[in-house]
């Protein structure tokens, strides 16, 4: 993500995660004007990550379960 948003390859970036340490990296790309979201279980949500993000969306293991080959 780093190197991509350095070399411009983006205008968004999609984070699939809630884990708080990886503010310091949204707050890099958001400083090369690339659009960050994050998309996240409720409960594993970071509230200083969803801060810095530009948006965010929830999703349950409903939604993710659709993902997985069973």
């Amino acid at each position: 993500m780093l190197n991509d948003a350095w070399e411009n390859k983006y205008d968004k970036v999609i984070l699939f995660s809630g884990d708080g340490d990886f503010t310091p990296l949204i707050k890099y790309v958001k400083n090369k004007n690339k659009e960050v979201e994050v998309i996240s279980f409720f409960e594993l949500a970071s509230k200083n990550l969803l801060n810095e993000a530009d948006s965010f969306s929830f999703i349950n293991k409903k939604i993710a379960n659709k993902f997985f080959w069973r």
